[in-house]
């Protein structure tokens, strides 16, 4: 006959049923229990970005299921399951906590949070642009355009737009100044460029401003005036050579040149 009370090692997790039977004079009894095994808690493993700069945003992947996120400090932020988002620099530690019946399991993980650069500010002296020196690397862009080759402190412009330059520090983490909008540029009639002369079918106007212009044949025969244009389309006209005017857009004229058409 079994005592009153008997130990009872779980094995393996799932249902089992004790049973208790007791027989006596009178004839025999049983009794039994539904027992569930529940297993320990499990975390698993994190995996995921360990560096990070300040507002990247990585996603970590645990290995387990059913568990809840935390995190140590403010350094960063966590949203919905996986999304950590880096609030400061620092390091901060991102947990992953399994909770059941038999008690509590977490797995840690840190992540180490970068600074970003100071935000670069651009002064202007007549057509260059400068940010400050110091910055590990370097990259002048438009509105929506990176400019090729142009990966250094200073970017002589050439267009009336807005300009923007990214640095990155020696953590790799990036900021872009504040746009510089350009509005006016100093250049001279020598840097004035027309080209290909002779042509065949277009002239093309390089200069740091708009210009207007205007075709004359050598016998005055003008044609309309061209305004605010960089390209001229001569494939009409006969072959021959041609006076090109070239104005301001006040209507002050910059340049006469002698093109040919062939």
């Amino acid at each position: 006959m079994l005592s009153p009370t008997h130990l009872i090692t779980a094995m393996a997790t799932g249902l089992d049923t004790v049973w208790v039977a007791v027989a006596g004079y009178c004839g025999a009894d049983t009794s039994r229990k539904t027992l569930t095994v529940t297993p320990f808690p499990n975390a698993g493993s994190i995996t995921g970005p360990t560096v990070m700069c300040v507002n990247d945003v990585i996603t970590l992947i645990d290995s387990a299921k059913g568990g809840t996120w935390s995190k140590s400090n403010l350094f960063a932020s966590i949203s919905g399951t996986v999304s950590v988002t880096g609030v400061a620099a620092g390091i901060d530690t991102i947990f992953y906590k399994v909770i059941n019946f038999c008690g509590r399991d977490s797995a840690a993980w840190p992540v180490l949070i970068n600074p970003l650069p100071e935000i670069p500010a651009i002064t202007r002296t007549e057509n260059v642009l400068s940010v400050p020196a110091g910055y590990t690397t370097y990259q002048w862009i438009t509105t929506s355009t990176i400019l090729p080759g142009a990966t250094t402190s200073t970017y002589t412009v050439t267009y009336l737009q807005s300009y923007y330059a990214y640095v990155t520090n020696s953590f790799g983490c990036q900021s872009s100044s504040f746009p510089e909008t350009i509005t006016d540029l100093e250049c001279t009639a020598d840097e004035l460029q027309v080209y290909p002369n002779p042509a065949h079918s277009t002239i093309y106007i390089n200069w740091c401003k708009p210009v207007n212009a205007r075709i004359m044949s050598i016998n005055g025969k003008a044609l309309p005036l061209f305004e605010s244009v960089n390209q001229l389309d001569i494939d009409y006209l006969p072959d021959g050579i041609y006076l090109l005017y070239i104005f301001d857009t006040n209507g002050n004229k910059i340049k006469t040149k002698l093109i040919t058409k062939e």
